[in-house]
Formats: C-alpha cells, sequence, structure tokens
C-alpha cells in the first residue's frame, strides 16, 4: 500500500472513529472491534455555554433556555420569552447547531421547543480492497418539545421555596450515507428552590434519554439513558458581585459515575467568567471555562473544552429576552392569595404575641381552604401556646 493511500485511511479512519463516537453508527464502530454499547451517542455532547463553561452540567442550573436540556424543570423559572442559538465547532470537522425557544406562559406552566443538528464535514470512503470510493458524510437531528410548572409553592414571595417539575419528548433521527434511522425519547426532571442563610439553592434530579433503542444496520443498541443529581448555590459573598457555584453527580448506562464542578463569577451583572471541571472525560483532562457578556435583552456566551488530542472546542451562543415579565405572584388563584395573606398576618401577630387575633386569621385561612399546610401549622403553635399560658407558663 503506497503512502497516498495509508495517509487517506488513517484520515478517514480517524474521522470515521470520532463520527461512531458522536453519532452512534453501531456498525462501523463493530467493524472496527471497538463495539458500543449504546446508540446515538451524540445525545451526550453538552449544550449550551454556559453550562459547558461550568463543566457540562445544568441540572440545577436554570437561568436560560439552554437549560432545559439538562433539566426539563428549569424552564419554569424562566421569568420572559427566551430564544437561543448556538454554534459547537467541534472535534475532526464535526459542527452542531441549535436553536430553542422558550416561553413561561402565565397561569398554565412553560413550554419549549428545540431543534438540534450535528453535522459531520465529508470525509474519504473506502471499499473492502482499500480502494477510495466516494465521500461519505452523516447527520443526526433532534427535535424536542417540553413543559414545565410549578407544583408546590410556600408563600408568595417569587423567589421563596417551591418545586417544579417538567418533561420532555425527544425524536431522534441518525443518517449516515444513504442509511438511516430513527426513535423517541423522554426526559423528566424536578427542582426545588429554597435559600439557606440568604443564599439561594436550587438542587434538580434528571433522568434523560429514556426510550426505545434505535437498530442501525440490522444492529439494535439501547439509548445513553443518564442520570443526574445536582445542586448550585448563589451569593454575593465576593465583592458584592453575583456568584455561583455548582456541583452535579452524572451516571450514563455505558459510563462510570462523572462528577462536575463549575462556577461563575458576575462583574456589575454584565460579565461573567466561568469555569469547571469534569471527572472521568474520556477526551481530554476534563477542563472547561467561558465567559458571557449581557447587554440589555440580549447575551453572548462562550465557552471552551480542552479535548486532549483533538485539541479545543468552541461553543458560541447567543439568547434573546422579549416579551413582558411574568410575576410569578400574581399566578396563585384568587383563594390561594386569601390563605396567604392570612397566614402571613397571623404569622405577624404571633410575634407580637397577640394570639387570639391570630388564631382568627388561621381561623379564616381554613374556611377557605381546610387543608393548606402552613394554616394547619400555625393553629398548632397558637393552640400550644394558649395551653402553655394557660398552665402558667410562658408563651
Amino acid at each position: 500500500m503506497n503512502n497516498s493511500l495509508t495517509a487517506y485511511m488513517t484520515r478517514a479512519l480517524k474521522a470515521l472513529s470520532a463520527a461512531s463516537v458522536l453519532l452512534g453508527v453501531m456498525a462501523t464502530c463493530a467493524a472496527a472491534g471497538k463495539a458500543g454499547t449504546t446508540a446515538a451517542n451524540f445525545l451526550k455532547i453538552p449544550v449550551g455555554p454556559r453550562q459547558v463553561g461550568m463543566g457540562d452540567q445544568g441540572v440545577a442550573l436554570p437561568d436560560d433556555a439552554f437549560s432545559v436540556n439538562y433539566n426539563p424543570a428549569g424552564i419554569a423559572l424562566l421569568n420572559q420569552q427566551e430564544v437561543a442559538f448556538m454554534h459547537n465547532q467541534w472535534v475532526e470537522g464535526i459542527n452542531q447547531q441549535y436553536v430553542g425557544y422558550a416561553n413561561p406562559k402565565s397561569g398554565i406552566g412553560a413550554i419549549a421547543g428545540s431543534i438540534n443538528l450535528l453535522r459531520v464535514e465529508p470525509f474519504d470512503g473506502f471499499d473492502a480492497n482499500g480502494a477510495r470510493a466516494s465521500k461519505v458524510d452523516a447527520q443526526d437531528l433532534l427535535l424536542t418539545g417540553s413543559y414545565a410548572t410549578r407544583i408546590w409553592q410556600q408563600s408568595l414571595v417569587q423567589e421563596g421555596p417551591a418545586l417544579f417539575a417538567g418533561g420532555s419528548v425527544k425524536y431522534l433521527q441518525e443518517r449516515l450515507e444513504t442509511n438511516s434511522a430513527s426513535t423517541y425519547a423522554l426526559d423528566t426532571g424536578l427542582l426545588y428552590r429554597f435559600s439557606i442563610n440568604n443564599v439561594s439553592m436550587k438542587a434538580g434530579l434528571a433522568a434523560k434519554n429514556i426510550g426505545p433503542g434505535v437498530k442501525y444496520y440490522e444492529q439494535e443498541s439501547k439509548l445513553p439513558a443518564t442520570y443526574a443529581l445536582g445542586v448550585s448555590a448563589a451569593t454575593r459573598y465576593l465583592w458584592g458581585n453575583p456568584m455561583v457555584v455548582s456541583m452535579e453527580a452524572r451516571k450514563a448506562v455505558d459510563s462510570d459515575l462523572a462528577i462536575s464542578l463549575g462556577g461563575e463569577y458576575s462583574m456589575s451583572s454584565l460579565v461573567a467568567f466561568r469555569i469547571g471541571y469534569l471527572t472521568n472525560e474520556d477526551l481530554g483532562p476534563g477542563i472547561r471555562a467561558g465567559m458571557g457578556f449581557k447587554m440589555k435583552r440580549f447575551q453572548f456566551d462562550y465557552g471552551f473544552s480542552i479535548m486532549g488530542d483533538f485539541g479545543l472546542t468552541h461553543r458560541a451562543g447567543l439568547t434573546m429576552r422579549f416579551g413582558r415579565q411574568i410575576n410569578r405572584a400574581l399566578e396563585f388563584d384568587k383563594d390561594t392569595i386569601e390563605v396567604r395573606k392570612a397566614t402571613s398576618k397571623a404569622k405577624k401577630l404571633i410575634s407580637q404575641k397577640r394570639y387570639p387575633m391570630a388564631l382568627l386569621e388561621v381561623n379564616r385561612a381554613l374556611e377557605i381552604n381546610a387543608r393548606d399546610v402552613e394554616a394547619l401549622r400555625l393553629l398548632d403553635e397558637i393552640q400550644r401556646i394558649l395551653e402553655n399560658i394557660e398552665s402558667g407558663g410562658k408563651p
């Protein structure tokens, strides 16, 4: 075999190896003696420059339209419509285009949709005898529709403790030259918002890519089902500027447990610097970084990954926010608002030791909703205080 043909084959095999990892081309992998355990592995490629810059994580970072790819519950926390675009210049001539839309509709929850397209630049193909054949190209297409809503909230305070749930339906189509395959998958997630000592916290749980396998080249393989658990904390301790730290544990059915650590530091809410680290990374040392710029309704984000011998990968994204902002406190029905007003007034009266008046407010709340947890708790508290006073003790 001459040097020219050897060079062509080396380049083709290298490109095909990268494509097989990303696109789940199981037959090609098997021919190389490296059969994978799942198909459609491009579903593992992280979406969103901000999430990538913080260590390829987002299950507890629900701050933009990209977050739906990590935890569909996250879009329920948005307060304005968003359109997001991303270009990912990946390895070996592989590039990814993404466009997403999220609409946190008041009163009925949030909806979102996205188109995710991954393409491989055509590369030289060879027949069984090693002779150069026609160019080979491949692409993956993912269409996603999502819905999320708040299922519980403690008070009318917009940033108060609350629990959100969401789900996504995904249609996937893979194509390698003239061969194609398609399937569907489901994502589901929960997100809990709370605070500890004035530190805003979020904890998320998500299950992704749950569905039937895909049959490609007469071989059927499972999808890369992935389970993730994460937590994030937002503070202003560092020179008074916003700072977010986050951690996520992620386990795919065909890989070991991976831990992501990330941080984001914002200056005057205009410029943000990000850094992240991912354990058990197959390509490279797991180092991530990026930055973002925010100007009124527009936000530009950039994130890069160090991918070992493949070099750097670059993601650039643009998010545009538009439409009226939603006041989440106004989403409660009239009865719920009246109950919250009564229990809030009762708490204030208890702090003033005006227990009979507090009891009247609690009874008013229970007349509207006899099962309200907060009102029942306050009723029990007041009764214990009054009983203690009657027995000669302190309130």
